[in-house]
């Protein structure tokens, strides 16, 4: 693969048609073939960037989200918005931080911010809170809680929690939770908040491509999971990884697409590397090693053809696919 760097940047938008680089005191925004449409000049310490409607980006930029369209300001707002669309539109206001608020076509309404992880979805909010210690799911139609689920009662142990992600497909929503001695990832339907598959053990990074669910568990297991069909598919390789100077698989700064994990190892500062797995495969397709100076690893991200890492000394490594990992 190819590898490309760019100093005192980071990626903090991508979707599969942009591609947003923060580059010190400026965006620069490519397309999906990595070209260049335009930059704009913003607060160094600005990292908050949103798609809106007709190629409108929304950036969050001195206590202000500001409306660009080809580079040019279209408005500015004192609000940061979670989601803007043509439906629905998430935000809390700049001056009343304890309320996040909602506007869709037929109804308004708040709710409190909380210690929680969110996810946005077309039809409902979910909200898993750390301290509070369940998972919930708002409607965004009339701002009613459709169901709320304790994590102490799935686990029967008072001192369950979350902080995991939360991946819904197919109208099925899943996270992980731990107890004591217990925990796993769990699977339940967004509709009823029913639990539809406990997965016990497999509690370590969480996330999906289009077609899988992906987790592990001890020591060095892949999970593939089968969300129309909920059966999950064990894969050790903890031989396979070890034996190309990996210790493990476990670190949350992963990703997937299309059937390739995407995963990092930091031991230390100085001692940072990412493998891919090929789940169809059952390979290790590729390994990297960073230099000592580029210390940890903070993020990787994937689109068809590029993989973004950046790691601890602000640099933005990019690496072309070869045309059998796209």
């Amino acid at each position: 693969m190819i590898e490309k760097k760019i100093n005192d940047s980071g990626v903090i938008f991508l979707n599969k048609n942009f591609i947003v680089i923060k580059n010190f005191s400026k965006l620069l925004i490519y397309n999906e073939y990595f070209e260049k449409l335009f930059d704009y000049p913003i607060n160094p310490v600005t990292n908050h960037v949103i798609k809106s409607i007709d190629d409108t980006f929304i950036v969050f930029d001195n206590m202000l989200s500001v409306f660009v369209k080809d580079g040019i300001k279209q408005d500015e707002q004192s609000r940061y918005y979670y989601k803007y669309n043509s439906n629905c539109k998430i935000y809390t206001r700049v001056d009343d931080h304890e309320n996040i608020e909602f506007e869709t076509l037929d109804y308004k309404f708040k709710c409190s911010v909380s210690n929680s992880r969110k996810l946005f979805l077309k039809e409902y909010y979910i909200q898993s809170h750390y301290e509070e210690k369940c998972i919930s799911n708002i409607s965004l139609k009339d701002g009613k809680t459709i169901w709320q689920l304790s994590f102490s009662k799935i686990l029967d142990d008072e001192k369950a929690s979350s902080d995991s992600d939360i991946l819904e497909v197919n109208n099925k929503l899943y996270f992980i939770a731990l107890g004591t001695n217990s925990g796993g990832l769990f699977c339940v339907d967004i509709n009823s908040g029913k639990v539809l598959m406990h997965y016990p053990g497999v509690s370590r990074f969480l996330v999906k491509d289009e077609n899988y669910i992906y987790s592990s568990k001890y020591e060095n297991i892949l999970c593939k999971i089968n969300p129309v069909t909920n059966e999950m598919e064990e894969w050790d390789v903890n031989e396979l990884v070890k034996d190309n100077g990996f210790e493990n698989i476990h670190d949350h700064r992963c990703t997937a697409y299309n059937g390739l994990v995407y995963f990092t190892q930091t031991l230390g500062d100085n001692k940072a590397k990412f493998g891919i797995l090929d789940t169809n495969k059952k390979e290790l397709v590729y390994k990297y090693d960073f230099e000592p100076k580029n210390g940890g690893i903070g993020s990787i991200q994937v689109n068809n053809n590029r993989i973004f890492i950046h790691t601890q000394d602000k640099t933005l490594h990019i690496f072309e696919k070869d045309k059998d990992l796209e």
